[in-house]
């Protein structure tokens, strides 16, 4: 053997130090079962056609077993290795405990020899009509098995990185199954995309017969020893021969470069911060402004609670509790809208007042004469819709922080304020959210880790306090498919992110296609005025904004639109802040809504949810719970064809996105 295909057997170990595998489960009869094949998969007893069908156990040492485990380790280097392990070659020391590995055999045996008739398919064993091996042990139970090292490597990767054990935080195939990805995906859609990886990884060290008894030469122990797969105890370095440590992979050695290490997220510290994480459940939130169909014009809201219905067809669904908004002495009562009757603030520039005289520069809400208006003074037009247009404006200029979260002591030494969440305009973001940022031209998000407010000086002064925002800038992109490489880390990605990706990537993998995150830089820190604002899932904002046929046919020929052009940035033309000024700072959203909501309006808690409902809400047109009704067909006049949005994108058509209008995203 040559000296370069000896150092190219040479594997370091690499031991797994947990699991969350299961050798029994119990199944829907609420009866315990092996996670394994059945008794009837492991029966060798050959058909009248002299078929033998069955499962064999592959045992530790086994060629298609090391092959696994060197997969995994070559996997995980590129993943988590340091440059300082570059020239290494990582094998895992054993499979996860209680996670096993099964070979489906399938061959035909003849009635002359009793020997296996030889198929014309070769695989590592013999000639067999099927050779394809499973991995048992996932805690769903023996059905949810793992089909290649691929299929598994996410799953090896939760368990190495994170550190709450969350299944939630698993991106795998089986923990992010498909039917929490998108509910209203056609079925048949699903099954023509979701196929096999396009290509098998290519095999490009020697013999894994000889890579496992070189490993064990020298083992080098990147995670602590723990119990194999298939219960018996790997060898630990004392017992293996002299072991040499491995570096700390968050030390890379002097004088390389570097590898980029996410960020941990920290848990959610509210009910409301929990819900909004979650992906599907409410695409909007507590407080923010909202575009509302009136039928067929759209208007101005902010939302004041929200809650779950299950609609005709038994699917739940959110529903919204929105006010509008209004000059200072008429109001709406509050009206009762679902996801597709509302869109997020920024998807729509709002218009130019109707009055003529309120076109000029300097005017806002707070110094209008809302009476001069009424009387006419200003022009025709109707002041619940400038009241409304102008609220949004001063709501668009506002800051609130949310949950301060520093201790006096941080305060004293550092001068700095922590909070958990901010009104930003007319959105709401947290700890942990996405944002989209407004000094990058590409389509770079950043995963908030910190918000932080920084006092000038000897002042506790808010008024001169600085805001910024602190967190990983991620690349969000689609890229053409390549099989031999492996996906940036989901680990530390924000629940949404990592659904969002994993739902694309079962469209896309038909098409040559991957969506990635990659990450880009670690712990930035930016001033809050260059967030454009947050960042919304396509799958979820899609359908709202396009309509779901037109998502389900661009799904078809796989096209995942971005929503970032579609949407503005806070701060549109316009507003009356100070060059660099991040906005006007306020204690509540009740004291920002201000005038423009009836007076003892509030938004509610969580825990003043809106009652679960078995029943469809009102719709647009129909009346609202509590409310008055909205005007009919007949009744539309001049001011409610001028703010109809919806046919203005109509008319548009392509350019619809682009425009001044609709979606006039700013850069």
């Amino acid at each position: 053997m040559s000296k370069n295909s000896e150092r190219r057997a040479k594997y370091e170990l690499v031991y797994l130090q947990k699991s969350d595998g299961k050798l029994e489960t119990i199944n829907k009869k609420k009866r315990k079962e092996a996670n394994a094949p059945t008794a009837s998969q492991l029966d060798q007893t050959p058909d009248s056609k002299g078929v033998i069908d069955y499962y064999r156990l592959v045992e530790i040492g086994d060629d298609k077993e090391v092959e696994w485990r060197r997969k995994l380790g070559g996997m995980l280097k590129r993943e988590i290795g340091e440059a300082e392990h570059r020239d290494q070659n990582w094998i895992i020391a054993h499979m996860p405990e209680n996670y096993r590995l099964y070979e489906h055999v399938r061959f035909t045996k003849s009635d002359e020899t009793g020997e296996a008739i030889k198929s014309s398919n070769t695989h590592a064993k013999g000639h067999n009509d099927r050779q394809d091996a499973y991995l048992y042990g996932h805690p769903l139970g023996r059905k949810k098995r793992y089909r290649s090292p691929a299929d598994f490597f996410h799953h090896l990767l939760w368990l190495v990185m994170d550190d709450s054990s969350d299944p939630d935080n698993c991106t795998c195939k089986i923990c992010a199954p498909d039917d929490i990805q998108c509910p209203d995906l056609f079925p048949e859609l699903l099954k023509e995309t979701n196929k096999e990886p396009l290509k098998k990884e290519a095999v490009t060290a020697s013999s894994p017969a000889k890579a496992q008894s070189s490993a064990g030469a020298n083992p080098m122990v990147v995670v602590p020893v723990h119990p194999n797969a298939q219960g018996k105890q790997t060898k630990s370095p004392a017992q293996a021969g002299k072991a040499t440590q491995a570096p700390a992979i968050n030390a890379p050695a002097r004088g390389t470069t570097p590898m980029l290490v996410q960020t941990p997220l920290e848990a959610a510290k509210s009910e409301e911060q929990k819900a909004d994480a979650q992906y599907g459940k409410f695409v909007f939130r507590l407080g923010e402004t909202v575009w509302f169909n009136k039928d067929p014009a759209w208007g101005l809201s902010v939302i004041i609670n929200r809650g779950i219905f299950k609609d005709s067809q038994g699917r739940e669904r959110a529903r919204y509790q929105v006010q509008p908004l209004s000059y200072p002495f008429e109001h709406q009562e509050s009206q009762i809208r679902t996801d597709d009757n509302l869109r997020p603030w920024l998807a729509w520039s709002a218009p130019p007042p109707y009055h003529m005289g309120l076109r000029q520069k300097g005017f806002h809400y707070a110094n209008i004469d809302w009476r001069a208006v009424v009387e006419g003074k200003f022009g025709d037009g109707d002041p619940e819709v400038d009241g409304s247009i102008f609220a949004a404006r001063a709501i668009d200029e506002s800051i609130t922080l949310l949950g301060l979260l520093s201790s006096n002591n941080q305060i004293v030494t550092t001068g700095e304020r922590l909070y958990n969440g901010v009104y930003f305009g007319g959105e709401k973001f947290w700890v942990g959210d996405p944002v989209r940022l407004r000094s990058t031209q590409g389509p770079d998000l950043m995963v908030v880790h910190r918000i932080v407010e920084r006092l000038k000086n000897n002042s506790t002064s808010t008024a001169s306090a600085t805001i910024s925002v602190v967190g990983d800038i991620y690349l969000f992109t689609t890229v053409p498919y390549n099989p031999s490489s492996v996906q940036p880390s989901m680990t530390h990605l924000p629940l949404r992110m990592r659904r969002e990706i994993d739902f694309q990537n079962r469209i896309l993998q038909s098409f040559h296609k991957t969506t990635i995150c990659k990450l880009t830089q670690t712990q930035s820190r930016i001033p809050i005025v260059d967030v454009k604002g947050r960042w919304y899932e396509p799958s979820t904002l899609l359908p709202i904004l396009e309509g779901m046929d037109v998502f389900h046919d661009n799904l078809r020929h796989g096209i995942i639109r971005d929503t970032g052009p579609m949407m503005n940035a806070r701060l549109q033309e316009g507003h009356t802040l100070a060059a660099g000024q991040a906005g006007k700072r306020f204690l509540s959203r009740e004291e920002t809504l201000g005038a423009a909501v009836p007076k003892g309006t509030k938004v509610a808690n969580p825990s003043e949810a809106l009652p679960f409902v078995e029943q469809e809400p009102p719709l647009a047109g129909e009346g609202s719970q509590g409310g008055a009704q909205v005007q009919g067909q007949g009744q539309v006049d001049e001011m409610a064809q001028f703010m109809n949005l919806e046919g203005i994108g109509d008319s548009m058509g392509e350019s619809a996105y682009g425009g001044q209008i609709w979606g006039d995203g700013q850069q």
